[in-house]
């Protein structure tokens, strides 16, 4: 049987730990995310939702591959924009040291703010939750 003993077929036993879906999509390396980069303390980051971190990370890469460094945008009017959809990642069992800070750290609306903080722009920041 696929899913090596996560899968339940059966919702109205629904579980801890079990799902009842047959297919994922599943990143790898979430935990290798540079919280310097983003002057993010480690429980912070250990806090944050993994589309966060790779939201940080797709924004940083984008203006890096653009040409632009950290202090060419730094305290700019630069706008961030961030469409997003839910996300599942705070219903997750985890550990004490990212449980630490719970906030900010797996609220969806917030992701452009993050950016925007992060990176040290100070235009419009607009999270769209589709």
């Amino acid at each position: 049987e696929e899913g090596h003993g996560n899968y339940d077929p059966h919702p109205e036993s629904w579980r801890w730990g079990l799902t009842n879906v047959r297919h994922g999509s599943f990143v790898d390396g979430t935990e290798l995310f540079d919280n310097r980069l983003f002057s993010l303390s480690i429980n912070e980051a250990r806090g944050m939702d993994p589309q966060q971190r790779l939201i940080l990370e797709a924004s940083y890469e984008g203006l890096w591959n653009a040409g632009l460094r950290k202090k060419d945008f730094h305290g700019s009017a630069t706008s961030v924009y961030v469409g997003h959809t839910s996300a599942e990642w705070g219903w997750a069992e985890r550990s004490e040291e990212s449980r630490a800070s719970p906030g900010a750290g797996s609220v969806t609306c917030i992701y452009s703010n993050r950016v925007s903080y992060c990176l040290g722009v100070k235009g419009p920041s607009v999270s769209i939750d589709q």
